[in-house]
């Protein structure tokens, strides 16, 4: 059972709208807090955004950085790499 808690831990998205989903079929807090070990401010929080901006709003939003070495440098790289048998900090 705790690989079940610890895969839905783990995905954020499916963790929200379960909440969303459980606050709105009328389950009480108590209980969802205990099935998706979740906080009642997090089941708010979604519920509201839910609410205002409807199911996108439960994708994460996250849409990372850009990375700090150009193309050519990343290419560089990645042939530097591939000569070496062995990886050393050192280097």
């Amino acid at each position: 059972m705790k690989d079940l808690d610890d895969f839905l831990a783990a995905c954020r998205e499916c963790q929200r709208a379960f909440a969303v989903k459980l606050d709105l079929l009328g389950y009480s807090s108590a209980v969802i807090e205990e099935l998706l070990h979740v906080s009642a401010p997090f089941m708010r929080t979604w519920r509201v955004q839910y609410e205002k901006y409807g199911i996108e709003r439960l994708s994460l939003q996250y849409q990372g950085s850009l990375g700090y070495l150009s193309q050519k440098e990343q290419a560089e790289v990645v042939a530097f790499l591939k000569t070496k048998d062995v990886y050393s900090v050192e280097e």
